[in-house]
């Protein structure tokens, strides 16, 4: 890794007010590829809000002049495992 170079008066700066840690709340996750969009969506505030999956081509009518059926589900248990929990969980479990 290569360290951080700044110019000195950020660095006198730095060190009469230290920067606070800032902790953020994940609320969703996009992924994209070509027009097929999908996403997990928090659905609410907090630790144990409900997710929801968000699918853009889950289904299909018609062939060539088709059009796609988008669809919604709730995920209950995508919250658990996204926690720190759910995160040690699969080095936990019997290979």
């Amino acid at each position: 890794a290569t360290p951080l170079t700044v110019c000195e008066e950020f660095e006198n700066i730095l060190e009469s007010c230290p920067i606070p840690r800032v902790y953020m709340e994940l609320f969703a996750v996009l992924c994209i590829e070509t027009s097929h969009y999908v996403a997990f969506v928090k659905a609410g505030v907090g630790h144990d809000a409900p997710w929801c999956f968000f699918d853009s081509m889950a289904d299909r009518k018609g062939e060539r002049n088709g059009y796609n059926i988008p669809e919604i589900v709730c995920i209950e248990s995508l919250g658990a495992w996204l926690s720190e929990e759910g995160g040690r969980a699969p080095a936990a479990a019997p290979a």
